[in-house]
């Protein structure tokens, strides 16, 4: 009988360590929980020292991300949206046969979105018909340098510069811009030189001034302008970023915005299927925005 008492005594008292045992350890895990969460505040201190990321840093963050080098990727579009939850920079590109779409976060670069899919249209095979377009595409409403019928913008503005007694340096342009929808199509040329605003038509056909105006420019003159890159380099750099020249492409106009908060010019042109438009910094050429559509 002693013995049996013995027994269960000994199975209580094993029992009983065991449970303090366990109760030892749930109190130690406990203990640890803070240090486990360590990581994740130090992470945040980390977030919130990142700076905002730029347009270019964007874009090459979604390239790396895509696996694709800048010289194979035709962009359609990239620009800044403030008006999203979290301001981020939405790029679209095509690579090879597929179309990537991407959000990446301003505040510290992170991919907020990537999409990629086939192409529903023909690659960028399609600009290789720029140089020889199908018979059947209609006509441009801009005269495109194979059509003899019509002056070029170029010619146009040497035009404007010559009638105003004023020197190519001495110009900034805000519009020099095609009109075939006038009873005599022309090119409506505007700049400003020496204090003055200039607008000029310009017959298309022939060259001739068909009207001029030249006014005091109280609210943008060439003092306010000087350090404005110039339309003809706001079109380079759009052209370059689409990789086209501009032999490749048609309608190519560039319009000065100077009244918005960042001055800028506008610049559109076409070229195979596509409409291109493009917001250039008038102050330092950087792409604002970039746009890229089907125009049938």
């Amino acid at each position: 009988m002693k013995k049996n008492l013995f027994k269960v005594s000994a199975l209580t008292l094993s029992a009983a360590l065991l449970l303090t045992f366990a109760a030892c350890s749930a109190n130690t895990s406990t203990t640890q929980t803070p240090d486990n969460n360590a990581p994740a505040s130090k992470a945040q201190v980390t977030s919130s020292a990142v700076k905002e990321v730029t347009l270019d840093e964007a874009i090459n963050l979604a390239l790396e991300h895509a696996k694709v080098t800048k010289e194979d990727a035709k962009f359609t579009k990239t620009q800044l949206d403030n008006d999203d939850k979290t301001a981020n920079y939405e790029i679209e590109f095509n690579a090879g046969d597929k179309e990537y779409d991407y959000e990446v976060a301003v505040s510290d670069g992170r991919i907020l979105k990537s999409e990629v899919e086939a192409l529903r249209s023909a690659p960028a095979k399609v600009d290789t018909t720029k140089a020889s377009p199908d018979a059947s595409e209609p006509a441009p409403s801009a005269p495109a340098k194979e059509n003899s019928g019509y002056i070029s913008v170029d010619e146009a503005k040497q035009t404007a510069l010559k009638a105003a007694g004023v020197a190519a340096e001495d110009a900034v342009f805000e519009k020099a811009e095609f009109d075939g929808n006038d009873l005599i199509p022309n090119f409506d040329v505007e700049f400003y030189a020496n204090g003055y605003e200039y607008d000029y038509e310009i017959n298309a056909k022939d060259g001739k001034v068909l009207a001029s105006e030249k006014e005091k420019e109280a609210g943008k003159s060439v003092s306010a302008t000087a350090d404005y890159i110039t339309a003809d380099k706001a079109k380079e750099i759009a052209l370059n970023h689409a990789g086209f020249k501009s032999a490749d492409v048609s309608r190519l106009t560039a319009t000065l915005d100077a009244d918005d908060a960042i001055p800028h010019y506008e610049v559109e042109f076409r070229a195979g299927q596509y409409e291109y438009e493009y917001e250039i910094s008038a102050r330092n050429g950087n792409v604002i925005v970039a746009d890229k559509e089907l125009d049938f």
